[in-house]
């Protein structure tokens, strides 16, 4: 049984754009790329590729920044090397991170092993461009869509894959028109899932049961 990807759209939603406020709480300056990180900060989440390309466009001239809502041992390995051009607030609760995919400019999912991304479905609802590792196969389960866009594994392909992305505010608005129809034609919220998908498959099962009881 095949069960719809789900999201909670009274939380994750566009509407939660707040862009001024970002920048003011986690000392972006205006004018920069904002990329967004969620998950454990360690090398199992790649974190350390998407550094690595970090440093070769900043070094390039590219304002980027990236926050980092996780937490995890490569959290000072991040602070150390991108230095102003990221923000670590740690663990970040629903609310706060809704307001963050909001108004970012991209999540970027460097993962390269991910079963059932829940960043990226709440990435998608909130209208977010989402760049990440073809490797996962998260792409595969957004049926190709182009808000999200698939990126080779290593450093050269991340720091290519950033470089047009921030180059090219054409781009950017593609994707985050893609990202808000993906959400109104494709992304069911919590409540049909429950309603359309779960009860129906328990109300299955339990007149199953009951038939063959009688």
């Amino acid at each position: 049984y095949h069960l719809r990807l789900g999201v909670d759209k009274s939380m994750f939603n566009a509407e939660k754009r707040d862009r001024a406020g970002i920048e003011s709480a986690y000392g972006i300056p205006p004018g920069r790329i904002a990329l967004l990180f969620v998950g454990r900060v360690d090398v199992g989440k790649n974190i350390y590729t998407l550094i690595g390309a970090m440093e070769k466009l900043i070094a390039e001239g590219l304002p980027l920044h990236l926050i980092v809502a996780g937490v995890g041992p490569a959290s000072d390995d991040v602070a150390k090397r991108l230095g102003s051009h990221a923000s670590l607030p740690g663990f970040v609760k629903p609310p706060e991170l809704a307001r963050l995919y909001a108004s970012v400019d991209a999540l970027a999912l460097s993962s390269e092993v991910e079963i059932r991304s829940m960043a990226g479905v709440e990435a998608m609802a909130s209208g977010c461009p989402v760049l990440v590792s073809r490797k996962s196969g998260v792409h595969e389960l957004f049926n190709n869509t182009p808000a999200m866009q698939p990126v080779d594994s290593g450093i050269e392909n991340w720091t290519n894959a950033l470089r047009n992305f921030a180059s090219s505010p054409e781009k950017q608005k593609a994707m985050c028109d893609a990202a808000r129809d993906y959400c109104q034609n494709h992304l069911a919220s919590w409540r049909d899932v429950l309603a359309e998908d779960l009860l129906a498959v328990w109300n299955k099962a339990a007149e199953e049961r009951q038939r063959k009881a009688a």
